[in-house]
């Protein structure tokens, strides 16, 4: 078995040797023990999605897969419609550990009354899209709510428009800049504060980035899971409840009321075809008990962007730190193959 050293060790060779070890952990697994397959689980088609969380839920549950149950692993790299719409209408991939359901309410609504399709409880909780202030500026201001922001618009002063607020929005051309304007205007922000395009992705990062360098108050808008997250302590603000026919207008740019409510609660949920769940009831067990605790995740994306590593390694990552977390989801015999393949 591997040493367990600390994620924060002190000097430089202790992370690199980590770094290290870490890849091995999943990357040289996949080559040395992928041979290593028994015909009672059978081909196991997982749907990897194109992000950074997406990929590193896809990662842990194929070497959990195929090290515990002698699953062979067939990875399917996809995004959200085209993958959930093909395991709906051709079966493939047959697992998706992470799946935004508001994004495909009809063709997932269609696959379960076929009976085709079949969830296997949440990937992790807290995921969604809301507006946030550091926690320093929350607690040292009482800011908890869109309410306390508009009573002291002064604490998130816009350098470019002496008394005003500034709230950063997302880039043009992205669907929650469209939102978010509705939202702002809504809420009759403008008297008080300036809508702030941060020019890209990147930039509205790197905005939260220097008001925590600097100690300073920020406030805009993210989501979760990312890396931003989980390196910097942010505080959702509370909103008004989501309304359904509210938020359905505010994504239209020409909305003529703009509803005053946040954004709808996101449920990421795991998919599996309905033969996979009746095809091996142990695996499909694991993949029920199969989620992650948000710290842990945000912890986990945090330390790939720091690191600069691929998903295999913050796969990898996870498996040395949160050992407790995933002994949790097996039965001691699969839990003592994955020892023996580590």
């Amino acid at each position: 078995m591997f040493s367990k050293q600390k994620i924060d060790g002190q000097t430089s060779k202790c992370k690199s040797l980590f770094r290290g070890l870490i890849f091995s952990v999943l990357s040289f697994t996949t080559l040395a023990f992928s041979v290593n397959t028994h015909a009672a689980c059978g081909t196991v088609s997982v749907g990897e999605m194109n992000w950074a969380s997406g990929q590193i839920v896809a990662k842990i549950s194929s070497f959990i897969l195929r090290e515990g149950y002698g699953c062979k692993i067939k990875t399917i790299p996809t995004s959200t419609v085209p993958g959930i719409t093909s395991l709906v209408n051709k079966g493939e991939p047959n697992f998706i550990p992470e799946a935004w359901e508001n994004s495909v309410k009809a063709i997932l609504k269609k696959g379960e009354s076929k009976g085709n399709v079949k969830r296997v409880g949440e990937m992790f909780p807290d995921a969604g899209e809301k507006w946030y202030i550091p926690a320093y500026t929350a607690k040292k201001h009482n800011i908890n709510s869109i309410q306390d922001v508009l009573a002291n618009p002064e604490v998130f002063a816009d350098p470019e428009s002496p008394g005003k607020g500034r709230f950063h929005n997302c880039p043009a051309g992205w669907a929650c800049g469209i939102i978010n304007t509705n939202l702002f205007n809504a809420y009759g922000m403008g008297k008080k504060f300036n809508l702030f395009d941060t020019g890209s992705g990147e930039g509205l990062k790197l905005s939260i980035a220097k008001a925590f360098k600097r100690n300073e108050a920020w406030l805009g808008y993210y989501w979760a899971p990312t890396a931003v997250l989980g390196k910097y302590d942010l505080k959702a603000l509370t909103l008004n409840p989501y309304d359904k026919v509210g938020h359905d207008c505010n994504q239209d740019p020409e909305c003529d009321a703009p509803h005053a409510g946040q954004y709808p609660p996101a449920t990421v949920v795991k998919l599996v075809t309905t033969e996979l769940a009746n095809r091996d009831a142990e695996v499909t067990d694991f993949l029920e008990k199969y989620s992650i605790p948000s710290k842990a995740l945000l912890d986990v994306l945090a330390w790939k962007e720091d690191q600069q590593a691929d998903a295999n390694q913050a796969a990898g990552y996870f498996i040395v730190k949160y050992e407790k977390i995933w002994h949790s989801w097996l039965p001691q015999n699969v839990l003592e193959k994955i020892e023996a393949a580590l």
